[in-house]
């Protein structure tokens, strides 16, 4: 029902921005730009469809899959709300001393999250990573997507053999591989340390995180 509900609002406001755009006086419309209303509805979609608003329930048992997987999930809900309503003011902020911008660091996570993916379904990391060329709410929901993707196999798994799933880096014709213990002291914590960072950069920009986000709960803090 809330689905069906939101996608009825959703449609009301394309409905409404498409009457306002043919309304609306023509030198009005050619010396203020506007956001198209697919766009808009299309960054209300994924808002909709990001996953981790909430970390969810416990694994069923202590395995050493479960453990990585609830530790995965845990960063999936702290990024979910470290980046969520995050503005183009955010995204460009730069805290100097030549550190990279939030939204460079937003695409570092992103590839973090993918080496993740790749790792846990027993696949290589090609390297130097593809380009991505994705705007924020694209870039935002594939990270996402990527953490909640490998927490589901290793759900799906939970008998899976960690000593059978190195990190692998493929560079052209030569691979290297690396225990499963580097993923976690490596691209795990590095993506946590960093979504902290986005965490500390929008509130030095004047956008602070939900107050309500508890991450030892794990909860949608939006819930009532």
């Amino acid at each position: 029902m809330q689905r069906i509900l939101l996608t009825l609002i959703i449609a009301c406001t394309m409905i409404g921005m498409t009457i306002a755009q043919t309304t609306r006086p023509t030198t009005q419309a050619t010396s203020q730009p506007t956001t198209s209303p697919s766009s808009q509805a299309s960054k209300m979609m994924n808002k909709m469809n990001a996953p981790y608003q909430s970390i969810g329930e416990f694994p069923e048992a202590f395995t050493p899959a479960a453990v990585m997987q609830r530790a995965i999930d845990g960063l999936g809900y702290r990024y979910h709300w470290a980046s969520e309503g995050l503005t183009e003011k955010d995204l460009a902020y730069d805290p100097g001393n030549a550190g990279k911008t939030a939204a460079q660091v937003l695409e570092h996570i992103h590839g973090l999250s993918l080496t993740i993916l790749k790792t846990v379904l027993g696949e290589a990391n090609v390297r130097p990573a593809p380009k991505t060329d994705m705007d924020f709410e694209a870039l935002r929901l594939s990270t996402l997507n990527n953490l909640k993707q490998a927490s589901d196999y290793l759900n799906e798994n939970p008998n899976l053999d960690f000593n059978e799933r190195n990190v692998i880096f493929s560079r052209g014709e030569t691979a290297s591989s690396h225990s499963f213990w580097r993923l976690i002291n490596g691209p795990l914590l590095d993506a946590v340390y960093h979504t902290g960072q986005i965490v500390s950069y929008r509130r030095s920009a004047g956008n602070p995180t939900n107050p309500k986000v508890n991450v030892f709960r794990g909860t949608d803090p939006n819930s009532k």
